[in-house]
């Protein structure tokens, strides 16, 4: 089997972030989104890119009164209340002009029309879990609420999910069974990047994740398509991931230089060897230099388009990987 390219977007909006960052001073960002995912899917479609995009399921859906329609009644009980999107959205509000914020029906429709896209769910609510205080019971109404969603919004139900905060937790792979997913995204395979919960993140792993952007300071990214596999028969294919496309920084011109090369390097490998390269970002990443940020994908797409003519390099969704490893 050739070597396989696959690409997923965790697509979040501020419900990735509302525990970190301040929704006022993100708020140019997320409205570059009208702008930027239809240029990332035109580019895609250049470059005939399968892509899956872990959505998380508020952004199918259109205001706050619409949401609190479609949430599950059974949610987090976070033992640190600051987790919960739930407690953020009571507290702030997510209507007026924060609306652009927290959904975005416009942009899922236009993903779920793209020959070629993957809408995967990134869960309804970014559900934390291995936080404190939440339960897998917690966790599969939340999912249940996204696959609603889904099927109300777009009319699928989805079959690939990324941990919000690649917080994997195996022991909840059977309530995605349960729920219709077959393929889960799990993290590559070093030590700095083993699930943790968010206040377990030290210095030290954050030092060891950003440098190995730069050189290799772990396994190699790469894995052969036998590594991708289930734990047991009924639960879902685990699918590594590899790197993570850290966003341009344009203070650092020679260093957006180096973890580009780095990056295409990596995909060489994979192509020329017949294995696998998972690469990942999140699409609001783009939204503070959205056209530097564009140039710096289509490079990465040229490079995969040179491979596939060279090696047979191919462009896989989530969903398509685990269906050729069940096969």
């Amino acid at each position: 089997m050739p070597g396989l390219f696959v690409i997923s977007l965790d697509f979040e909006l501020h419900w990735g972030v509302f525990d970190k960052r301040d929704r006022e001073s993100r708020m140019p960002c997320y409205a570059s989104m009208a702008e930027v995912v239809p240029a990332v899917l035109t580019m895609f479609s250049r470059y005939n890119i399968s892509a899956t995009w872990a959505t998380v399921g508020s952004l199918f859906l259109d205001d706050e009164e619409e949401w609190a329609r479609f949430a599950p009644t059974s949610q987090p009980q976070y033992k640190d209340q600051k987790y919960s999107s739930y407690s953020f959205a009571r507290q702030y509000g997510l209507s007026g002009e924060n609306r652009t914020a927290h959904f975005a029906p416009h942009q899922v429709k236009m993903i779920a029309e793209t020959p070629g896209q993957e809408i995967a769910t990134h869960t309804f609510s970014h559900y934390y879990c291995l936080e404190k205080g939440q339960t897998v019971e917690q966790f599969e109404e939340d999912l249940k609420a996204a696959q609603k969603v889904a099927l109300a919004k777009i009319g699928k139900q989805l079959s690939s999910l990324v941990f919000p905060r690649n917080q994997y937790n195996p022991e909840y792979l059977l309530a995605c069974a349960r729920n219709g997913i077959k393929a889960v995204r799990t993290n590559p395979d070093n030590w700095f990047w083993t699930s943790i919960g968010n206040d377990d993140t030290s210095f030290v792993r954050r030092l060891f994740r950003t440098g190995d952007v730069f050189v290799p300071l772990g396994a190699k990214s790469t894995f052969p398509i036998g590594q991708v596999k289930q734990l047991s028969a009924e639960m879902p294919v685990c699918i590594p991931a590899s790197r993570l496309l850290r966003q341009y920084d344009p203070s650092l011109p020679a260093m957006n230089r180096i973890r580009l090369k780095r990056i295409m390097n990596e995909m060489t490998y994979a192509a020329q060897h017949n294995e696998c390269f998972h690469l990942w970002w999140h699409p609001e990443n783009f939204g503070f230099h959205p056209s530097e940020s564009l140039v710096e994908l289509d490079r990465i797409l040229q490079h995969f388009h040179t491979l596939q003519e060279q090696c047979g390099f191919q462009s896989k969704t989530m969903a398509e990987v685990a269906k050729l490893c069940l096969a």
